[in-house]
């Protein structure tokens, strides 16, 4: 059975023809297919059961598909495809175009040559053609895109979490957290495709610390595992369990278990499903669980390392499970158990969101058992985190969650906060520091959690599996700065994230979108792309990248240069040198960068550390696209009536800057105005800086006239002359092509004032004989 969901305004005469595409090709292997209209893009995902998704049904779907956008009553210019596993694993993924009419003029030239006689054997090839199958039918080229492997939950997880914002909100407010106390804290916004997204934040010992008991809160994992193995077998929790002693329904067993926290009902689940196949099945790193393990009963009353034989029935049928015995572990300390609060909060999130989850999410359990489950959760007592929550927001909220507490040790809870159309994780962990308290302190944490949520500002990028329109992602290593390279179709803005930090958007229709960025931590990182139209969310991505660790060269201290003053390079090669003082600015910068782009021409930047503070990026793009960057002071000023302390400061302070921004040290400077003095030579030859001045003054900073620019270049540049311009002038920018024009009709080649000087000498000619 195929599974639709419409979307609103969806032209379904289109979707219809679509559907019965994939129903003709691919039969009943589509246990799932969804239609999402993003004009002009029909995005298809369909969920696959088949064993195999072959080449030919590849092929075959692709060329129906493609027979179907080419015709011009289908109202959309794109078909983009996706095909995956029940586990989420991408099989295939495609895009599908209006295809170029091969004979397109067919028609109108076998009228004409019909008409005038000649055209008969024409006329049939033609009228052949048209009758072919569609397998035969000429489509555009489909370029498959490479599948990204899904990010496991956890590490994708730890990877977005903030940590500084619980604790920054809840200190400004005068709150400081008991010692020992762990938060873990989620805000539940609408995602891609319907879907829920997230943004996670920590506090105290934080989401993964396994520094408490975790007490009863953990009996929701063995119950959601007595379900699997149970739906395993064929049955569900409407089976009767029969023991040697006992004889109960396992929905029983399961609801006391978690609603009334039974010990003894929480050591049948375990029992039931057997130790090992719980901590080796079930609680693994590929199912979303990787640090909790059970090894202790908490009744007393019954063996969890031994099962005995049992008998399950449900209507008619019935099944013997013979008795097992289980080797457990030794994970957890004192024979404990061992878990922390996003993994036992996992557990409630995915039994509770169960219907709006990606299938790679959900548990293996019946839609049923997932209500009956959440309903236990929602009625579990005691709720230490009510009174606080309903404080928080400002009505009585559906908490379903699991509570934990050992007197005089640890109390715990962790679930899921639905109040209205707010929707909140949260688990709290911290000691019970006297009998009897009745763990009130996880109210008032809760109180002040929630609180500070919901002042959450915008701007933050959500996490949630991948979804949405077909896009690539690249970062790409260019001469020690990186570029993401992102490519979709039908967006018009488009954010990246790496890790928590934010490389900023691009907007306007693409396809392709770039940002560049100076990586300072090597490693794993998370790459993150979300995609808009308007202001929906269409498409989120998220991919694992491993960076190498960055060069640290530019952070050893320089070595000392022979005092130098150049004004211009060798005269014997015809090369000059482009370069641009008092940058970068935001907006002219920019635009010299687009024009040097365009053109395949480097040059040189004599930087101001004051600018560099303001436009870090540009530093970025500058070495990114084979520019060198070199120190112009950090604030200007004129260096002869300074004493030598601030001189060094001036030069020193933008060396500083530029390395840990672009990754480079500067091997030449220019000072402000070109005044300088010994003193001057002598300290930037301290700092490994060569004293650069030019021979070529186009005076832009003066008459801001482009003309005149491009006059006073063509007048005086020559061989192995280094010009002078500014690059926070639009004339300057204006100019720039007409320069670079007129440098080249002299025979001129551009290059930087580093390769200018490091031109080789000609050899010497032979003696005369």
């Amino acid at each position: 059975m195929v599974a639709q969901r419409w979307p609103e305004l969806a032209g379904q005469g289109d979707i219809h023809r679509v559907q019965r595409v994939v129903h003709s090709v691919l039969g009943k292997g589509v246990v799932r297919a969804v239609y999402v209209q993003h004009p002009p893009v029909l995005q298809v995902e369909l969920t696959w059961a088949g064993q195999a998704f072959t080449p030919q049904q590849q092929g075959r779907l692709a060329r129906r598909l493609g027979r179907l956008v080419g015709r011009g009553s289908f109202g959309f210019a794109q078909i983009h495809l996706r095909v995956a596993q029940e586990t989420a694993q991408v099989l295939w993924q495609t895009e599908i175009v209006v295809p170029q009419r091969r004979f397109a003029w067919a028609l109108p030239l076998g009228l004409v040559l019909a008409v005038s006689g000649l055209g008969w054997g024409w006329h049939r090839f033609h009228h052949a053609h048209a009758q072919q199958s569609p397998e035969s039918e000429a489509v555009a080229p489909v370029e498959p895109q490479p599948v990204v492997p899904p990010v496991p939950w956890e590490w994708g997880v730890r990877r977005v979490m903030d940590r500084q914002f619980l604790p920054e909100t809840l200190g400004r407010k005068g709150v400081r957290l008991p010692a020992g106390t762990a938060v873990y804290a989620v805000r539940i916004e609408p995602g891609v495709g319907g879907r829920p997204a997230y943004r996670f934040y920590e506090a105290g010992l934080g989401a993964f610390s396994q520094r408490f008991w975790p007490a009863s809160t953990v009996k929701i994992l063995p119950a959601v595992a007595a379900l699997e193995w149970a739906y395993t077998q064929g049955f569900t929790s409407q089976a009767t369990v029969e023991l040697p002693r006992m004889r109960d329904r396992l929905e029983r067993i399961i609801d006391r278990s978690i609603r009334e926290s039974s010990n003894l009902d929480y050591d049948l689940t375990v029992q039931l499903v057997g130790l090992d196949w719980l901590n080796q099945k079930f609680l693994t790193p590929e199912r979303g669980f990787p640090t909790t393990q059970v090894q202790r009963g908490y009744s007393g009353a019954v063996n969890i390392y031994a099962s005995p034989g049992l008998t399950l029935r449900e209507g008619n049928r019935q099944k013997y499970i013979p008795p097992r015995r289980s080797q457990g572990g030794e994970r957890c300390p004192a024979q404990g158990n061992c878990a922390n609060l996003f993994e036992m909060t996992e557990a409630v999130r995915r039994v509770v969101l169960h219907g709006e989850l990606e299938p790679q999410e959900q548990f293996r359990i019946s839609p049923e058992d997932v209500a009956r489950l959440t309903e236990s959760l929602c009625r579990a007592e005691p709720s230490f985190l009510a009174p606080g929550a309903r404080a928080a927001l400002g009505r009585t909220p559906r908490i379903c969650h699991k509570p934990g507490w050992v007197l005089s040790r640890d109390c715990v809870d962790s679930g899921v906060v639905l109040a209205g159309t707010e929707r909140y994780l949260l688990a709290v962990a911290m000691p019970a520091y006297r009998a009897g308290d009745n763990c009130q302190g996880l109210s008032q944490v809760a109180q002040q959690v929630l609180t500070a949520l919901r002042t959450v500002p915008p701007g933050g990028m959500t996490h949630q599996p991948n979804r949405g329109l077909p896009l690539q992602a690249q970062l790409l290593s260019r001469n020690g700065v990186y570029e993401v390279v992102v490519r979709v179709t039908g967006a018009d803005r488009v954010v990246v994230w790496l890790d928590q930090e934010s490389l900023g958007e691009q907007t306007g229709a693409g396809p392709e979108y770039r940002w560049l960025t100076r990586i300072t931590k090597g490693g794993e990182r998370l790459l993150r792309v979300q995609v808009w139209q308007g202001d929906q969310v269409v498409a989120y991505q998220s991919q694992k990248v491993t960076l190498p660790e960055p060069a640290t060269a530019c952070t050893t201290p320089p070595n000392p240069v022979n005092g130098r003053v150049i004004y211009r390079g060798p005269t014997h090669t015809p090369r000059v040198a482009l370069s641009f003082d008092d940058g970068p600015d935001a907006k002219q910068t920019r635009r010299i960068l687009d024009i040097l782009h365009q053109e395949g021409v480097p040059a040189t930047f004599f930087v101001q550390g004051r600018m560099v503070r303001r436009s870090p990026q540009l530093l970025w793009r500058m070495r990114a696209e084979g520019h060198e960057v070199a120190n112009h002071t950090t604030n200007h000023p004129t260096l002869t009536a300074l004493s030598e302390a601030r001189v060094y400061q001036e030069l020193h302070t933008t060396q500083d800057l530029v390395c840990a921004t672009a990754g480079l040290r500067p091997q030449y400077f220019r000072p402000p105005y070109g005044s300088f003095d010994r003193s001057t030579i002598r300290l930037a030859a301290e700092l490994g800086l060569a004293v650069v001045i030019w021979d070529v003054d186009t005076r832009d900073w003066q008459h801001r006239n482009p003309q005149r620019i491009i006059q006073t270049v063509r007048d005086q540049a020559r061989a192995g002359s280094i010009i002078l311009m500014h690059d926070i002038y639009g004339s300057t920018a204006d100019a720039l092509a007409g320069v670079i024009g007129t440098l080249r009709a002299k025979g001129l080649e551009l290059v930087t004032v580093a390769q200018l000087l490091a031109t080789p000498e000609p050899p010497p000619k032979p003696p005369k004989p």
